[in-house]
């Protein structure tokens, strides 16, 4: 996953927490395409690395919120709407995180033939061997995605 902003719709900053991750919000789904009109973009994934994951799945699931600077509870607008995932590969430390949403996912897979499960094929050795053959085979491909409909945030 790139870490250059001009690979995505859109960029933001600002450490993952509740005002930064809503005005994100908003920002994403002024996404447009190529031709100027909107994508009509609602981000319902955001992805960050292992550290922030708690702050993420705080903002999801908490009915309220506190800020650092203040000790009193507000409504948390943001619940239910961006469901939290990380990745061990994403750096342990890192401050970054992404918005986007499934219909535009940041990796794009295919499978020949619709086949989602690897294939394992057996057959009978020559006389003069014991036991059988056996061959598995998986047959899938990966690509980069659409990341002009994701927005990446710097974090902090």
């Amino acid at each position: 996953i790139s870490t250059t902003g001009s690979d995505y719709g859109a960029t933001a900053t600002g450490a993952l927490n509740l005002d930064n991750v809503a005005a994100a919000y908003a920002k994403a789904m002024t996404i447009k395409d190529g031709e100027g009109s909107p994508l009509g973009l609602m981000p319902n994934i955001l992805l960050c690395s292992p550290t922030n994951y708690i702050t993420a799945r705080g903002i999801y699931q908490s009915e309220t919120i506190t800020g650092a600077s203040s000790k009193t509870a507000r409504d948390n607008v943001m619940r239910g709407i961006l469901n939290p995932v990380t990745a061990p590969y994403l750096p342990a430390a890192g401050t970054a995180y992404w918005l986007f949403n499934e219909a535009f996912p940041l990796v794009d897979v295919a499978f020949l033939g619709g086949r989602q499960t690897p294939v394992v094929e057996t057959a009978n050795v020559d006389f003069n061997q014991l036991g059988i053959q056996m061959r598995c085979y998986f047959d899938y491909g990966a690509s980069k995605g659409e990341t002009k409909a994701a927005l990446y945030s710097t974090g902090a």
